[in-house]
């Protein structure tokens, strides 16, 4: 069963959607695929500003292993710059984390 986590997310006053969305595909996305080969990362707009991102991993398990670790630090280390930019743009609401049972 594929284990999914989520953040719903609100633009920044004056932020915009295309930039968001450049950020997502120039920066995020191929961070991710450093950290596992089989991680999708998913983008919905919500109502207003807000934003739901998910990533959905094989398990949970795949999921715990891919972040801990000193590789899993070394990985966020060098992240530590994107987290930054995708910070300036939004504003953090609520988590949830679950798995996927059908």
């Amino acid at each position: 069963m594929s284990w999914v986590t989520g953040k719903v997310w609100e633009l920044v006053e004056g932020g915009e959607e295309a930039d968001l969305l450049v950020l997502v595909e120039e920066q995020i996305e191929p961070r991710y695929a450093e950290l596992h080969a089989d991680v999708t990362l998913g983008l919905m707009r919500l109502e207003g500003r807000r934003y739901l991102t998910t990533q959905t991993w094989p398990d949970r398990r795949t999921w715990e292993e891919a972040i801990t670790g000193e590789r899993y630090e070394r990985w966020f280390a060098r992240y530590r710059p994107v987290l930054a930019l995708w910070d300036a743009s939004v504003t953090f609401v609520f988590e949830w984390a679950g798995e996927e049972i059908r």
